[in-house]
């Protein structure tokens, strides 16, 4: 399993990380989520940035520009040959540029950041492409980090232990948790603390750019209800 540690570029310590996850191409919600964010020292993607929607190219840019760090997630993987899960997968596959398409390769498994104080993997520490739900959030889960951070189930929560902070910030592109705004978290690393935001976005212009891209209309339809 591939795994580093990151830190800012300028050698200061972490101290505001911006925690999102399953953008999956939504690229109006991922804006929406940038526009409300409040300053951080870094932005990091727990996987999965294609899939379902509309924009992969415009979603790996936005990470991209903000020199953003990212794990893989599972529809990731479709990009260099790992399965190709629905129509929003094989839309990604067949329109991403060469050049987004190694940056998503180039990504890890597993990171950690804030040296060693926040772990991040898609699914589950143990096998990263498990659901891991809320209910499943258990101290044993931790090893050593502060905050664990975790996408995949499109279910935005958190737990705190006495051993640290499971989180997951929920999905940018298409929430599954019955609220259909995009979702973020904000960790404080001076306070050891994780907050969770959703913010509202244009459903509707995502839906028509669905419309027009070969992906099923269910995509589309399933925005409205965050499900």
């Amino acid at each position: 399993m591939s795994e580093h540690d990151a830190e800012r570029p300028d050698g200061q310590e972490l101290q505001t990380i911006g925690l999102v996850s399953d953008i999956h191409a939504n690229a109006v919600a991922f804006e929406a989520v940038l526009e409300d964010m409040p300053d951080v020292d870094a932005l990091v993607h727990a996987g999965d940035v294609i899939g379902y929607g509309p924009s992969p190219n415009r979603c790996i840019e936005l990470l991209r520009d903000r020199d953003a760090y990212s794990v893989r997630g599972n529809h990731d993987e479709g990009l260099f040959g790992g399965p190709v899960y629905e129509s929003g997968d094989e839309y990604a596959v067949n329109s991403v540029t060469d050049e987004n398409r190694a940056w998503v390769e180039s990504c890890p498994e597993e990171l950690s950041v804030a040296n060693g104080r926040v772990k991040i993997v898609h699914g589950n520490p143990e096998d990263r492409f498990r659901y891991t739900y809320p209910r499943a959030f258990q101290p044993e889960l931790l090893d050593g980090e502060d905050i664990l951070a975790l996408g995949h189930t499109h279910y935005q929560a958190k737990s705190a232990f006495d051993a640290g902070t499971i989180v997951n910030p929920g999905s940018v592109g298409q929430p599954r948790d019955g609220n259909p705004q995009a979702a973020y978290a904000v960790v404080d690393l001076d306070a050891t603390e994780v907050t969770l935001h959703r913010v509202a976005y244009d459903i509707e212009t995502v839906q028509e750019r669905i419309d027009e891209a070969p992906i099923r209309e269910r995509n589309a339809n399933r925005l409205e209800k965050g499900s």
